[in-house]
């Protein structure tokens, strides 16, 4: 049987790592953050956001984080991280849930 309190648990370090490399991008590819602020303008300007630009970019890190994360999940007795090595990404397998 899955643990799940130890799956969301880890599911939740994963997302909250990922956030982290997302941010750590935008700052290294700032043709990505001029992107997102044009998109939050257009969505301000369009009423359908009332949040800064730095909230609205947050939370659109953090739904491509958790797509991420849910994405990198596979069915059978071991799941799949997005990890890093030496700054490198790589796959790290968790160990069973069970």
């Amino acid at each position: 049987m899955i643990n799940r309190a130890r799956l969301l648990a880890d599911l939740q370090a994963q997302v909250t790592q990922v956030e982290a490399d997302l941010h750590a991008q935008l700052g290294v590819l700032p043709e990505v953050e001029k992107r997102l602020r044009a998109e939050h303008k257009g969505a301000f300007d369009a009423k359908r956001t009332a949040a800064s630009a730095a909230e609205w970019i947050g939370e659109r890190v953090t739904q491509a984080a958790v797509a991420w994360v849910l994405a990198s999940v596979h069915r059978g007795s071991s799941t799949c991280f997005p990890g890093r090595r030496e700054g490198t990404p790589t796959w790290q397998y968790a160990t069973t849930y069970t």
